[in-house]
């Protein structure tokens, strides 16, 4: 599948006008979607510093993703490269801020439930999942839409896996402690 002529192509390189409008574009399909998510992750994580991050909500692009997460949620490989975008900005307050309120956690459960046969996008999205959720109201409203079960399915299916079962088991510790008033 090719990407439409009015479609933006993107990469790391490319500026974050560029890929925030390549993202804006959705309705262009799985591809783009992908395309545009991983140029995002690949942009954040070439210039981690707070200005960068702060650009990069600023721009809107948490929403995006969550748009992106909601709108194709059934694509492993674009849930895969959205869920990563979302673990770098998680890393950043404002951002964790946004994804919370534009209901990201439950787009990021989501993901994780409908996609759990496959490592990648399961990783990523605990991955995304852990770092969105840092702070008790990202933890309250993942235990509340199912994150704990879709983090339990999800260990059960790759308990062979070390990273899925670093980041799940983290952040399950993390839930129960969240729900029961210690964290």
């Amino acid at each position: 599948m090719t990407l439409p002529a009015s479609a933006i192509y993107v990469s790391a390189s490319s500026s974050l006008t560029d890929i925030i409008a390549s993202l804006k574009q959705l309705p262009q399909g799985v591809q783009h979607c992908r395309t545009a998510c991983t140029a995002l992750a690949d942009h954040i994580a070439l210039g981690q510093s707070a200005a960068m991050y702060q650009r990069v909500v600023d721009a809107g692009a948490v929403e995006l993703l969550v748009d992106c997460l909601r709108d194709l949620n059934t694509n492993s490989t674009a849930c895969h490269q959205a869920c990563r975008a979302l673990a770098y900005l998680g890393r950043h307050e404002a951002a964790r801020c946004k994804a919370i309120d534009c209901s990201g956690v439950e787009a990021l459960v989501h993901c994780l439930r409908l996609n759990r046969m496959d490592k990648d996008a399961c990783h990523k999205a605990c991955w995304a999942l852990g770092n969105v959720t840092f702070g008790k109201d990202g933890q309250l409203k993942a235990i509340a839409c199912g994150g704990v079960e879709a983090l339990v399915d999800c260990l059960q299916l790759h308990r062979a896996e070390n990273e899925i079962c670093d980041y799940g088991s983290w952040l399950l510790s993390i839930l129960a402690l969240a729900e029961h008033g210690d964290c």
